[in-house]
């Protein structure tokens, strides 16, 4: 999968996918990457060498812990990570950068990192659904 470029929408949505092969972030996406609705429950450490222009869905789906590496990636439009198992995010996040909102939604999150004021989220933050004091 070395450097395999996706134009356009890359729909993988509702495929019962459990695993992403090892060197899945390093795909140049142009255009959204749709994971949503599978039984992923990691991310392989190489997602946050993922660049792209579009939008990252990765919604209901059973993700319990995101890769440290995770705040690395660029994704241009939004990030839905909503509706999985997610309890903490790690301090990568801080440097994560996203052109949209970013949906954490509906996980089991009952913090955020120190750094995520850090972050550059070009819309929300949304959070609704969590356990974290900023619910309460």
């Amino acid at each position: 999968m070395h450097h395999t470029m996706v134009g356009g929408h890359l729909d993988l949505s509702h495929n019962c996918i459990k695993t992403l092969p090892a060197p899945f972030g390093e795909i140049d996406a142009h255009g959204t990457l749709d994971l949503s609705c599978n039984e992923l429950t990691t991310l392989p450490n190489s997602i946050g060498q993922l660049k792209m222009d579009g939008a990252l869905l990765l919604g209901y789906n059973k993700i319990e812990l995101l890769p440290d590496s995770f705040g690395n990636m660029v994704v241009g439009c939004f990030m839905d990570l909503s509706n999985n198992r997610i309890s903490k995010l790690p301090d990568s996040m801080s440097r994560i950068q996203v052109g949209g909102d970013v949906n954490l939604s509906f996980n089991q999150l009952t913090g955020l990192p120190e750094g995520i004021s850090n972050a550059r989220i070009g819309g929300s933050l949304e959070l609704g659904g969590n356990n974290t004091a900023y619910n309460k």
